[in-house]
């Protein structure tokens, strides 16, 4: 099966995926922010970035260690794949139960110094097990995608939706924020289930044994590659939860980052290709690389313009759209829609710096990605302490627009200097695009709702024809087979 047909099978198979668990994780914020209130649904995103906070010193970067091994040697030394993924197991085991100590022993300080709200402390202690639980699951997991067993993972994503829905919406209904904490070690524990019986029937099908007594000798993979990844990051989440720590000690902060939280979580309908086309190349790529650096630098072309080309006309939709999303979670988030706008122009550059942060991992450039991320931190912050003040919520959204859009230029320039030009090409004209997408979505609370619906539209249709001319030959024919249901599509040249 060649490249173009491996990606395909596992495209689709991640889409099936992803279709279902997106719809429950929607369905559930929905349901979970009218149940709980502004204030109380602000506290609880408040929680899960704190754990995640931890979580990713818990992690240590080893469920992306084991993507990029288990791809590079299932095939050429088994051995090392299969003793690299139990020493990631016993690091995650380490990592992730001294972590949920740490949480444990921490939680009234966090919460009463740095939260604002010496109440929580209790929950974040009931939420601690997460951290060991989703590092062994973000090793089973990487190790998944390492496979490229993008059918099963799909399998996975299906069930574990499926049992979580429910559960969460009764823990929630009947006790509150305490609910939806322990709905989150539920479903961490159903994932941690279900992947290690599916790892174990792929290990078995490859012939590939998991050794622990020699997997200490591949130690130096976790200086190599797990550490700078999880630096990298660390650096991310802290910052990210220093700049909600930073909105909540505002007046009305929890309301606000209530806001936030619920603004944030349509993200997912732009994130949602991008993150289906990451999981299924990111594999791919680390296979490749070395092999042909003719194609490697291709196909990080190819990804990049796909999926920046897709992202914006999406975004212009959820722009124009944005007032009616936002009274999906009742008349008091309504205020939030500018905060969605913008955070459609946040999470393009997010996608976008994403993408050709992929041709860092899988070259294992990883020291670089880690550089990078901290300047993003030192634009970031600054510019919080600066904004959020005077502006709240928005001065949040503003502040992570302009860090991402710094990141993604600094990205595309490294890359450009590494691989050549023709690994960004396109870009900048992109780049241009989505300035011209901020500008409508800062614009769209000046103007009518109506008018800005209309303006969106018209910019949906503009850098969707640009997405499709910047599109790679094979995409475009591919999308003509799937609109023309199988019958003969002339080959576009």
């Amino acid at each position: 099966m060649d490249l173009l047909q491996r990606f395909a099978q596992g495209f689709f198979w991640s889409l099936l995926g992803l279709v279902a668990t997106r719809l429950f994780s929607l369905i559930t914020a929905v349901v979970i922010a009218r149940l709980l209130g502004k204030e109380v649904f602000g506290e609880l995103g408040m929680i899960q970035s704190t754990i995640g906070l931890l979580g990713t010193f818990a992690g240590f970067g080893l469920g992306l260690t084991t993507t990029k091994y288990v791809a590079e040697l299932k095939a050429n030394a088994p051995d090392r794949a299969g003793r690299i993924i139990a020493l990631s197991n016993l690091a995650a085991l380490v990592t992730g139960g001294l972590m949920t100590l740490v949480c444990l022993s921490l939680a009234p300080f966090l919460a009463r110094k740095t939260m604002n709200a010496p109440h929580l402390a209790l929950m974040l202690q009931v939420g601690a097990p997460i951290l060991l639980v989703s590092a062994l699951l973000g090793v089973q997991t990487g190790s998944l995608f390492g496979f490229q067993a993008f059918r099963a993972i799909a399998r996975i994503n299906f069930w574990q939706g499926l049992f979580t829905l429910p559960i969460t919406l009764i823990l929630v209904y009947f006790l509150g924020l305490l609910g939806a904490v322990l709905s989150l070690i539920a479903s961490a524990l159903a994932g941690v289930v279900f992947s290690s019986l599916t790892l174990r029937n792929e290990c078995a099908a490859s012939a590939l044994r998991v050794s622990y007594r020699d997997s200490w000798a591949e130690r130096r993979v976790l200086w190599d590659f797990s550490l700078p990844a999880v630096l990298s990051g660390s650096m991310v989440s802290q910052v990210t939860w220093a700049a909600n720590a930073i909105l909540v000690n505002q007046p009305n902060g929890y309301a606000e980052l209530g806001l936030f939280n619920a603004a944030n979580q349509f993200r997912m309908f732009i994130m949602f290709l991008p993150n289906i086309i990451g999981m299924v190349t990111l594999p791919l790529l680390s296979e490749i690389h070395g092999q042909n650096e003719g194609s490697f630098v291709r196909a990080i072309n190819a990804n990049l313009r796909t999926i920046w080309g897709l992202s914006l006309p999406l975004g212009s939709l959820l722009i124009g759209l944005s007032p009616w999303l936002m009274a999906l979670y009742g008349t008091q988030f309504q205020e939030g829609h500018l905060i969605l706008a913008l955070l459609v122009c946040v999470t393009i550059m997010h996608v976008a710096g994403s993408t050709v942060g992929q041709a860092l991992i899988s070259s294992g450039k990883i020291w670089v990605g880690f550089s990078l991320n901290m300047a993003w931190a030192l634009v970031l912050l600054p510019t919080v302490v600066f904004l959020v003040p005077s502006k709240g919520a928005m001065g949040l959204a503003l502040a992570y627009f302009l860090a991402y859009f710094f990141l993604t230029i600094c990205l595309l320039l490294f890359v450009w200097r590494s691989l050549g030009r023709s690994s960004v090409q396109y870009s900048f004209v992109l780049s241009g695009l989505t300035g011209i997408l901020f500008l409508l979505a800062f614009g769209s609370g000046h103007i009518s709702q109506i008018l800005a619906a209309v303006l969106a539209l018209f910019t949906a249709i503009i850098t969707g024809l640009y997405g499709w001319h910047v599109l790679p030959l094979q995409g475009k024919q591919k999308v003509l087979e799937i609109f023309c249901s199988g019958r003969s599509v002339p080959e576009i040249t």
